[in-house]
């Protein structure tokens, strides 16, 4: 019985800190987008708005709950027509019956619930392999994780991937230890449902069959032939039919059509940010670095630890080595050949392994405390760490997307180390906003980057190289009557900062050497240039640049002014 309400208790926990971060976010820069979609083939019943880049699953379950706010969808939209997929996700969401925060809200408290699902199942895998306690331990780890509360609070495809393919894997394991039907069975819905949230899932075909050839030569697994064949059959046909129903049999085609588009995609490249360099075909090192920099030190201490274990043991053929290890790392391992590295993210499948794996450290730990001499030590160690890892949650929160550790010197000195969807991915407008408000400052020159709309967040602004997938007249900013007493007040967001997107990589590079006045949620930096001639001079030139005469001729006339 205590069990059972310490896990629901975890599990609340980590709900409660859920619900808190997404009602401080505003929009990421995908969302609008996949919750559209999502809406779209729902009510039409047909694949269209975003399917040749994402599969329809993870989208059409985060909009289940919009089918009861009825929402409209204009699909006489000339930006439906012309297939302006950004555009037409902004009109849906912020010129609605329904309001932007209630539909997207709802729709990240969908992906919440499977957030909290799937730590359940952590528990449970970790409470098979090592014992409650350690299943505990697994669960409290999960719980506080900075990276998946990050992306279990958003609209997006990752965490459903995540869970699906953690689940695919850990049917598999059953099946291994009981090779039945029913598993069989399990095996085929949980690989077909990953490969209906988002094209990478493609990669468990190869894992599985990795899985399969080293348990036959480890001589793990012993199945017969025949009875083999009529189980990988089994899965085979459940995996196609769980597609074939998510695509409504007659549209399996576009699963293809959209994995190959994927592919082809995924080979050119895509610009990114590592430590001060710039790259459109990624590093090899990328993802190493994002986990160094992104996961916290403690849970690096304990997957170092039971990493070092199964080594020392040379436990080759082990649970550990076989689901634990080789699907989290064959991912990343593919991740890190990608010509596309755009954030962390991409990762996150691996976590809900290593937290598994790292809760092992409490079977050796058992073992060790037999020794008197060894006791104290250990029982300060564990709690230590585990204490430092929850603080590291309670310090960041809510802004989970922006978390750094402390090798880099936290999220504060994120932004020299990763931008996009590392540290700044849209989610600071909210936040933006109620500063503005709270410094009772009129407007403000803003460069940001994200699909979120500024005016819905009652802020008035002059736009400045805006990146949005959208276009001009979607975020024109407003019409303000200048005053000699206004602040010169520029915010821009971490991504434009180090100019991630931009042709000029040093677009902004004039900002470097002051100090802003507030960091925004960690990603939007708040620069006060009313008394800095030497800024608002670049300023100037900035405005020139976007065609905004008017108020380069303003901010030339505060030059004037402060000098004078």
């Amino acid at each position: 019985m205590k069990k059972i309400i310490i896990v629901i208790g975890l599990l609340v926990i980590h709900f409660i800190l859920g619900l808190n971060t997404i009602k401080n976010l505003s929009p990421t820069y995908d969302e609008p987008l996949h919750l559209t979609s999502g809406y779209s083939y729902l009510k039409t019943g047909k694949y269209y708005l975003n399917i040749y880049d994402h599969p329809p699953l993870a989208e059409m379950f985060s909009a289940i709950p919009l089918l009861f706010y009825s929402p409209k969808l204009e699909t006489q939209h000339p930006s439906w027509e012309k297939y302006e997929q950004y555009v037409f996700a902004d009109w849906f969401l912020y010129r609605n019956r329904v309001s932007a925060e209630k539909m997207l809200n709802s729709g990240r408290l969908m992906i919440l619930i499977c957030s909290s699902l799937l730590g359940f199942m952590v528990y449970r895998w970790a409470k098979e392999l090592y014992g409650v306690i350690p299943g505990l331990f697994a669960l409290a780890l999960y719980v506080f994780s900075p990276d998946m509360l990050a992306h279990g609070t958003l609209v997006t495809t990752d965490l459903m991937l995540t869970g699906f393919y953690f689940l695919t894997i850990y049917t598999f394991w059953h099946w291994m230890n009981q090779s039945s039907r029913k598993n069989a069975v399990l095996a085929g819905i949980c690989c077909g449902l990953a490969l209906c949230t988002k094209f990478s899932a493609i990669v468990l075909f190869g894992i599985l069959g990795l899985i399969l050839v080293l348990s036959f030569i480890t001589k793990k697994i012993r199945v017969s032939n025949g009875k083999l064949f009529l189980h990988f059959t089994i899965f085979v046909v459940v995996l196609i039919l769980v597609i074939s129903v998510v695509y409504q049999f007659s549209s399996q085609g576009l699963y293809f059509e959209g994995l190959k588009r994927t592919l082809i995609r995924l080979g050119g490249g895509r610009s990114s940010f590592l430590l001060g360099q710039y790259s459109t075909t990624g590093w090899k090192h990328y993802f190493l670095t994002t986990f160094l920099v992104k996961t916290p030190i403690p849970l690096v201490i304990f997957t170092l630890i039971a990493f070092l274990v199964i080594i020392y043991n040379k436990k080759w053929n082990s649970d550990e080595m076989l689901f634990l290890l080789i699907p989290a790392g064959i991912y990343f391992l593919l991740a890190s050949f990608s010509k596309t590295q755009i954030g962390h993210r991409h990762i996150l499948i691996a976590y809900p392994f290593l937290i598994v794996l790292a809760s092992g450290v409490l079977r050796p730990v058992t073992l060790i405390l037999s020794e008197a001499k060894w006791k104290g030590l250990i029982f300060l160690i564990i709690p230590c760490l585990l204490i430092w890892y929850i603080f590291t949650n309670i310090k960041v929160h809510p802004w989970y997307i922006s978390y750094f550790n402390e090798f880099i010197g936290g999220p504060q000195n994120g932004y020299n180390c990763l931008t996009d969807s590392n540290l700044d991915w849209g989610q600071g407008l909210k936040e933006l906003g109620k500063y503005l408000n709270r410094e009772k400052i009129r407007y403000v020159y803003l460069c940001y980057f994200g699909t979120g709309d500024p005016h819905y967040y009652n802020i008035k602004y002059v736009p400045i190289g805006f990146i949005d997938n959208l276009t001009i007249k979607e975020r024109t900013g407003d019409s303000i009557t200048v005053s000699k007493d206004d602040r010169i007040i520029f915010a821009i967001s971490a991504t434009n900062l180090k100019s991630t997107y931009y042709a000029d990589k040093q677009q902004f590079g004039w900002l470097e050497k002051y100090k802003p006045v507030k960091v925004i949620a960690y990603s939007i930096l708040v620069y006060d240039l009313t008394d800095n001639p030497e800024g608002l001079k670049e300023l100037s030139k900035t405005l020139n640049i976007v065609g905004n005469y008017e108020h380069m001729e303003y901010v030339n006339s505060k030059i004037h002014q402060v000098k004078s």
